[in-house]
């Protein structure tokens, strides 16, 4: 995480989703994955930066993997971000495992729905060979963006090895979206407001 920042020139914000990872309760137990639970925790996490006086406008938004649910539906309720990054998003959870054109009612994260209603530039790469979210997940809900950046198809990039293969133009990628959302005049540091959890 200190090397992203590093190469990014941004500070990083990082936090974890409840059932997903290393975050236990109040009891030290830890909780099951749900969806509520990963949405709590992204406004709780948003809540703390502006509470310690960073503005929305100085944060950009980046979510991989299950981690853009909870950032797509961030973004979606225009809380005033400058930009949002999605690395492997995934239409919804149960479209990762099945082809419907139906919305289940067990289906959770269903980034399809609200990703349009995200105003701020919107920037999505996902691997070409991606075996674990089909890149036609990424391709299709770049269709549907109110705002789209251009994407960023990895050309022979799996799930989780962009950043280990592809680390230079990953950083140079997220370093120029960074400078076409930042406002003027320019700002030294951006926020890099960020989750990492995965299915893979």
């Amino acid at each position: 995480m200190s090397a992203l920042s590093t190469d990014l020139r941004s500070d990083v914000f990082a936090y974890d989703y409840s059932g997903y990872s290393l975050s236990k309760d109040q009891n030290g137990q830890r909780p099951l994955p749900c969806e509520k639970f990963a949405y709590g925790d992204i406004d709780a996490a948003f809540d703390y930066l502006k509470g310690v006086g960073v503005p929305p406008e100085k944060i950009v938004l980046f979510g991989k993997s299950i981690g853009t649910g909870p950032t797509t539906d961030l973004a979606s309720r225009d809380v005033g971000v400058s930009g949002v990054i999605l690395q492997s998003p995934l239409l919804s959870a149960v479209r990762v495992v099945m082809n419907t054109v139906v919305t289940l009612p067990v289906d959770i994260f269903v980034n399809m729905n609200k990703i349009n209603k995200i105003r701020c530039p919107v920037f999505i790469m996902h691997g070409t060979l991606d075996e674990v979210i089909n890149i036609q997940h990424g391709r299709t809900l770049h269709s549907l963006l109110r705002n789209p950046y251009p994407p960023w198809w990895i050309k022979g990039a799996d799930h989780n090895d962009i950043e280990a293969r592809h680390y230079e133009p990953y950083i140079n990628q997220i370093s120029e979206f960074l400078k076409n959302v930042q406002p003027t005049p320019p700002i030294p540091r951006r926020r890099f407001f960020t989750s990492f959890s995965s299915f893979g």
